[in-house]
């Protein structure tokens, strides 16, 4: 009976460990099947991924061969634009069109345009420049063309650039420059957007003002005017605001019915004055002393010049002028006309207006006196 125990335990333990064996080997084989599943299910996954890829570069494909293939028609002049960044839009309206509304109201073209300077080193050759004295416009179908910025007008006469992009008929100017544009230079493209050569120079004619500038010429006349106006209500009331209303109006009905000043006489030993207008015709004048003296038409008709009682006396006028001295105490370099009868010996400051004029009686208020 002893004897059987250690048999019967070995027996026990042998059947123990088949079955942990057994165990470990179900163990085992579903880890296998475990990292299979794994292992397939993840290459499911990528090879998903793969085809989703492969798909969208075949799609790609498909399309650039078909951009190819069947390009877009794109029109010539339209071509700058493909390659321009933000590039201004084009016009299509003829030349003459273009030159009328320059004339009239330039500003409107500021949007069409691009700002250009010359060259400094080459005579025919103009390039982009924000602060520019020309404007570079292309018109739809007819090619670049070359026009002067408008709010540089009183600076072009004087650039060297401008007489080498633009022919002006009137080679004298005067003092204001002002021109019109019979026609704009015309340029060829050299880089787009960047830089463009003279093919034929823009014409110019001196003396003549577009419309635009001369509003602005107009406006500014108007608003001297007014503050002229104002001083004058302050110096003289409102009473001596209608007299100047009034003498306003008789200097406007000479000019329409003789024409501009000639000659402004004024008596430098007495004050008398008069004026004489194309005809001839004399108009008397009046001399306003005090404070603030003034001289204006004395009204608003003349009378001829050789009825007049100083046609005998001052017949000569443009042979006798004299001129004081630089050094005179009141009126230097001052033009003037002597006067003599044997009995009373004067003189006559000459002037072109009635603001000079009264800038001279100011002078010899208190003061009248001989300039010989």
């Amino acid at each position: 009976m002893a004897s059987n125990q250690p048999d019967k335990l070995n027996q026990v333990k042998l059947i123990q460990l088949e079955q942990n064996q057994l165990k470990l080997q179900q163990e085992f084989a579903a880890l296998r099947f475990f990292e299979a599943q794994k292992k397939s299910e993840t290459q499911a996954q990528s090879n998903s991924e793969l085809i989703e890829e492969i798909e969208t570069l075949r799609q790609k494909i498909f399309q650039i061969e078909n951009l190819v293939n069947r390009p877009t028609p794109f029109p010539a002049d339209a071509y700058p634009h493909l390659i321009v960044e933000e590039p201004p839009p084009l016009l299509d309206l003829p030349i003459s069109k273009i030159i009328d509304i320059y004339h009239e109201t330039p500003q409107i073209f500021e949007v069409y345009c691009q700002r250009v300077s010359l060259l400094t080193d080459q005579a025919d050759v103009v390039e982009k420049n924000n602060v520019g004295n020309f404007w570079v416009m292309q018109l739809k179908n007819q090619g670049f063309f070359l026009f002067p910025r408008p709010e540089s007008f009183s600076r072009f006469s004087s650039l060297t650039s401008f007489a080498k992009l633009f022919r002006a008929i009137n080679e004298s100017p005067a003092e204001n420059y002002q021109f019109t544009l019979q026609a704009p230079a015309k340029l060829d493209v050299l880089k787009i957007g960047e830089m463009w050569k003279l093919l034929k120079p823009g014409k110019i004619i001196f003396g003549q003002c577009p419309l635009e500038y001369a509003w602005q010429q107009e406006i500014s006349t108007v608003r001297k005017e007014y503050e002229k106006f104002n001083k004058l209500l302050d110096a003289r009331g409102s009473a001596g605001l209608d007299f100047t209303l009034i003498t306003q109006y008789w200097q406007q009905s000479l000019m329409q019915k003789y024409g501009e000043l000639v000659t402004l006489a004024i008596n430098t030993c007495m004050p008398i004055a008069y004026a004489i207008y194309k005809g001839p015709m004399l108009v008397p004048c009046q001399i306003l002393l005090g404070s603030n003296p003034l001289v204006v038409p004395g009204w608003d008709r003349g009378v001829p010049w050789d009825t007049s009682i100083y046609s005998q006396s001052h017949s000569k006028f443009n042979k006798d002028y004299l001129r004081t001295a630089a050094d005179h105490p009141l009126l230097p370099n001052q033009i003037y006309l002597r006067e003599s009868n044997g009995k009373t010996h004067h003189t006559w400051a000459i002037t072109k207006s009635y603001e000079e004029a009264t800038a001279i009686v100011q002078r010899l208020n208190g003061h009248w006196i001989s300039l010989d």
